[in-house]
Parts: C-alpha cells; sequence; structure tokens
C-alpha cells in the first residue's frame, strides 16, 4: 500500500433475512489525542432498506460508493439475504475522504440493525487518524 492508503477486509452473515421496515443506526465517535470524552460526530437512524437503495445518490458518498462497488458482493437494496456470506475484499481508505484540516483523533464507528426497535446485530470499527508528528493512542 501507498502512504495515505488503507485496506480492508470484512466479512459477515446474517441468519435471517431483514424485514422490510428493519432500520440501521450509523454512529461515528471521535476522541481527539488531547482529547478527555467522546464527542458524537455522527449518529443518524433510517430504514435499512431505503438507505441502501438512496445510498448511491448521495453527493458526499459518490466516490466511496464506487470503491464499495469494486470491493464489496452488497446489493445495493432489500432484501438483506440471509445465510449469505457477504464479503468486502480490499476496500481501499485513501486520506482523500478526509479534509486536510482532521486533527489526530481515535474512532470508533458501528453500525446497528434493529427490527421491531430492537437491536439485533452490531458491526464494531475502531481506529485513529494520525499526521507526522503525533503518536496514535489506545482508542477506547
Amino acid at each position: 500500500m501507498a502512504p495515505n492508503h488503507y485496506s480492508f477486509n470484512l466479512s459477515f452473515e446474517f441468519y435471517r433475512q431483514f424485514v422490510r421496515s428493519a432500520e440501521i443506526r450509523v454512529l461515528t465517535q471521535v476522541k481527539t489525542v488531547k482529547g478527555v470524552r467522546p464527542i458524537t460526530y455522527f449518529d443518524v437512524r433510517l430504514n435499512l432498506c431505503d438507505s441502501l437503495s438512496n445510498f448511491k445518490s448521495i453527493p458526499l458518498l459518490i466516490d466511496l460508493y464506487r470503491e464499495l462497488k469494486k470491493s464489496f458482493n452488497v446489493k445495493l437494496g432489500c432484501p438483506i439475504k440471509a445465510n449469505f456470506l457477504y464479503k468486502m475484499r480490499n476496500f481501499t481508505f485513501t486520506n482523500e475522504y478526509l479534509p486536510p484540516f482532521t486533527p489526530a483523533l481515535n474512532f470508533n464507528h458501528s453500525l446497528n440493525f434493529y427490527e421491531n426497535q430492537m437491536k439485533v446485530t452490531s458491526i464494531l470499527t475502531q481506529g485513529y487518524v494520525w499526521h507526522n508528528g503525533t503518536t496514535p493512542k489506545k482508542v477506547g
């Protein structure tokens, strides 16, 4: 990988098909290197099927959509299949997705899936962003 290029692999399988009214909560929390508490950067809860089918039409997410399309075997829409191995292979994330003024920080990003107002599963990603001259600290 080149500098400022990061590759991700992810595999998951749902044991049952989601109902049409299923929801997803996307939550991103960050903490700067000198910060004391995490800050909620992004927190939204949406209908899962609607958000998947409209993902590619959001201008800020078009580049991300193109990269996902190359590396992820998920169909952007419903149904979300049961007993199907969803795989993301070599998803590449670069510093181009982040504004140049992004500070050094730790992050937690979670995708929470709900049916009938009850959380049924979560996918959690943790990591950090740092710049030359800063040292990453433990996420948490």
